[in-house]
């Protein structure tokens, strides 16, 4: 009997004994599967953000090109009108290559000189269009500068091109640029990018980013500095995720100096050094069926830029295209006179999940206002503005105009032949400062 039971226990140790090696090659399977998935699913995320930073690169460089190009165009041209549409074009790819270059996660001394070649040559032609208006021409001064930011620009296009190229082929490692600086190819490239860029010339205007101006000043941020530790917790707490959900990627130093993240996988944001404040932040939204009209959008928009702390905001823009809602909001002086300076915008997917958020003007903008007390009556006001117009409703609004100033102004809401105008009175001086009129796009919706 007691070797019976000697030898079952025996048997009884050895099953139990395989059981425990299968169940153990079983859990180091299924370990193995989930750590190579994810592992898949980590490359896929870096190569959609390496093809993003590709995109840009390849857009600047497009952009760069139609700039040289016309500036080469605008030398050869004569008259004040073509002068003028030529002008006003640059100025636009100027606004698009800024875009660009803030997108991308490069901290490099030849990355600031050509941010503030842009900005420099956007607020130049800003100004010589300003003087065409005006009536003047441009003077042999003028001629002289756009002839040395034709050869500026030319030799920028050339490297930026050649840059894009070796991005695009795979040949520089943009994720890892500002990593081993030693070793870096690329690196070595926008050394050599810095060195061999001409000099930009001096530009002495009344405007912004001449030599003689201060630059833009940033209001709206506090100017107490955060951590990167600090950042995530704080994106962590916006987007109700675990703190290992928030990937750190890279820091941007130019006129905001910003910490760069990838959070939950699918979205790249922004938070400043200095005042912790969410910049921006992006991610692609479900193509999903639109079930929100747009007062319901706006307050869905709403209470999410309550939720950061934003006070006395109101949405001064709506527009849906493609499934998603694109929403402007500015600040509320006084209660109800609307400041567009202060402009935060807001994307949502059709069913109202918040997927894109842009507050830059806000964060150089937001301050304490004070409205003027000798200000025109509506009426006044209402005597500038063309009688064919049929105004359907008057408020008293802040504008943002150039060189970082502002103007009170009453801003008019009408209709003529079945398009939609918004025309803007100066409330001290009776003057017209802008007019937009509202265009329907097929692809873009209103605009």
């Amino acid at each position: 009997m007691g070797k019976v039971s000697l030898e079952k226990k025996k048997n009884i140790f050895k099953w139990l004994f395989i059981s425990s090696l299968i169940v153990l090659f079983v859990a180091s399977a299924i370990l193995s599967y989930f750590l190579i998935k994810k592992n898949e699913e980590n490359k896929s995320h870096v190569g959609a953000l390496q093809n993003s930073y590709s995109r840009n690169f390849n857009e600047l460089s497009s952009n760069l090109n139609e700039i040289d190009v016309n500036i080469s165009k605008l030398l050869g041209e004569s008259t004040s009108k073509a002068r003028q549409k030529t002008l006003i074009t640059i100025w636009r790819d100027c606004f698009a290559c800024q875009t660009n270059i803030s997108n991308l996660p490069i901290e490099h001394e030849s990355v600031e000189a050509t941010m503030s070649f842009i900005n420099k040559l956007g607020e130049y032609c800003y100004f010589l269009s300003s003087k065409l208006i005006n009536g003047q021409n441009f003077s042999s001064s003028d001629i002289q500068t756009l002839e040395k930011l034709s050869a500026y620009s030319n030799n920028l296009n050339h490297d930026i091109s050649l840059l894009a190229l070796n991005v695009s082929n795979g040949n520089f490692d943009i994720l890892n640029v500002n990593g081993n600086f030693n070793s870096s190819e690329m690196l070595s490239f926008l050394d050599n990018l810095e060195k061999s860029s001409v000099d930009v010339p001096s530009m002495i205007y009344d405007g912004p980013y001449s030599d003689g101006a201060d630059e833009k000043e940033i209001k709206g941020l506090s100017e107490t500095e955060c951590t990167q530790e600090e950042a995530a917790e704080y994106l962590a707490e916006i987007f109700n995720c675990d703190i290992s959900s928030v990937q750190f990627v890279s820091e941007t130093s130019s006129k905001f100096e910003t910490y760069n993240f990838l959070i939950l996988d699918n979205t790249y944001a922004q938070v400043t050094k200095k005042g912790k404040f969410l910049l921006q932040f992006n991610r692609e939204a479900e193509n999903v069926e639109v079930s929100l009209d747009k007062e319901q959008a706006i307050d869905k928009a709403k209470q999410f830029l309550l939720g950061l702390g934003f006070e006395n905001i109101e949405a001064n823009w709506v527009n849906l295209n493609d499934g998603q809602f694109m929403i402007n909001f500015g600040t509320l002086v006084n209660g109800d006179v609307m400041c567009y300076s202060d402009l935060i915008k807001i994307k949502l997917s059709g069913n109202g999940e918040i997927c894109g958020y842009e507050a830059i003007n806000y964060a150089y903008n937001h301050t304490q206002r004070q409205i003027p007390e000798n200000l025109i009556s509506q009426s006044e006001a209402l005597e500038v503005v063309d009688e064919r117009l049929d105004v359907l409703s008057i408020r008293l609004c802040i504008i943002p105009k150039e060189y970082s100033q502002e103007v009170v102004a009453y801003e008019f809401y009408c209709m003529l032949d079945g398009n939609v105008y918004y025309v803007y009175i100066n409330a001290t001086n009776g003057d017209e400062e802008e007019i937009f009129r509202v265009v329907n796009d097929e692809n873009q919706g209103e605009l």
